[in-house]
């Protein structure tokens, strides 16, 4: 797994990832990041979308 840090998010608000439905403090995201799965070979990809809640 890899950590992905995303920028641009409001860190005192909450997001929820909608392909799992787990949710995230803006800090956390910002500061930590978001565990992605490690894809394999060529033209491999992964969509993130968060919703603020």
């Amino acid at each position: 797994m890899c950590r992905f840090r995303l920028k641009g998010l409001d860190p005192d608000k909450t997001y929820c990832l909608q392909y799992n439905g787990e949710v995230y403090k803006g800090y956390e995201l910002l500061y930590f990041g978001l565990s992605l799965p490690h894809l394999e070979g060529d033209f491999r990809s992964f969509l993130v979308v968060l919703e603020e809640i």
